[in-house]
Protein backbone atom coordinates (compact mmCIF):
# COMPACT_ATOMS: atom_id res chain seq x y z
CA UNK A 1 0.00 0.00 0.00
CA UNK A 2 2.82 2.43 0.81
CA UNK A 3 4.41 1.75 -2.57
CA UNK A 4 1.25 2.98 -4.30
CA UNK A 5 1.45 6.32 -2.48
CA UNK A 6 5.01 6.75 -3.74
CA UNK A 7 3.93 6.08 -7.33
CA UNK A 8 1.08 8.58 -7.09
CA UNK A 9 3.49 11.20 -5.72
CA UNK A 10 5.91 10.55 -8.59
CA UNK A 11 3.14 10.77 -11.22
CA UNK A 12 1.85 14.00 -9.66
CA UNK A 13 5.37 15.46 -9.73
CA UNK A 14 5.77 14.59 -13.42
CA UNK A 15 2.35 16.13 -14.18
CA UNK A 16 3.34 19.35 -12.39
CA UNK A 17 6.61 19.56 -14.33
CA UNK A 18 4.77 19.07 -17.62
CA UNK A 19 2.20 21.75 -16.74
CA UNK A 20 4.97 24.16 -15.68
CA UNK A 21 6.78 23.68 -18.99
CA UNK A 22 3.52 24.20 -20.88
CA UNK A 23 2.93 27.43 -18.94
CA UNK A 24 6.41 28.74 -19.72
CA UNK A 25 5.94 27.90 -23.41
CA UNK A 26 2.58 29.71 -23.43
CA UNK A 27 4.04 32.83 -21.80
CA UNK A 28 6.93 32.91 -24.29
CA UNK A 29 4.49 32.48 -27.18
CA UNK A 30 2.30 35.36 -26.00
CA UNK A 31 5.36 37.57 -25.48
CA UNK A 32 6.62 36.83 -29.00
CA UNK A 33 3.19 37.48 -30.48
CA UNK A 34 3.03 40.85 -28.73
CA UNK A 35 6.39 41.95 -30.06
CA UNK A 36 5.49 40.84 -33.60
CA UNK A 37 2.24 42.81 -33.41
CA UNK A 38 4.16 45.85 -32.14
CA UNK A 39 6.66 45.61 -34.98
CA UNK A 40 3.84 45.29 -37.51
CA UNK A 41 2.08 48.37 -36.09
CA UNK A 42 5.33 50.36 -36.24
CA UNK A 43 5.90 49.31 -39.84
CA UNK A 44 2.36 50.19 -40.86
CA UNK A 45 2.68 53.61 -39.21
CA UNK A 46 5.98 54.37 -40.94
CA UNK A 47 4.85 53.55 -44.51
CA UNK A 48 2.99 56.86 -45.17
CA UNK A 49 5.96 58.90 -43.93
CA UNK A 50 8.34 56.95 -46.15
CA UNK A 51 6.05 57.34 -49.17
CA UNK A 52 5.86 61.10 -48.62
CA UNK A 53 9.66 61.34 -48.31
CA UNK A 54 10.12 59.40 -51.56
CA UNK A 55 7.66 61.65 -53.37
CA UNK A 56 9.45 64.76 -52.10
CA UNK A 57 12.82 63.34 -53.20
CA UNK A 58 11.47 62.57 -56.68
CA UNK A 59 10.05 66.09 -56.97
CA UNK A 60 13.37 67.59 -55.82
CA UNK A 61 15.19 65.60 -58.50
CA UNK A 62 12.72 66.73 -61.16
CA UNK A 63 13.18 70.35 -60.10
CA UNK A 64 16.98 69.99 -60.19
CA UNK A 65 16.85 68.44 -63.66
CA UNK A 66 14.51 71.19 -64.85
CA UNK A 67 16.96 73.85 -63.64
CA UNK A 68 19.88 72.15 -65.39
CA UNK A 69 17.99 71.44 -68.59
CA UNK A 70 15.19 74.03 -68.93
CA UNK A 71 14.14 72.78 -72.37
Amino acid sequence: MHRQHGVVLFVALIAMVVMSLAGVALIRSVDTTGSVAGNLAFREASIPAVNMAVEEAVQALRDAIAQINPG
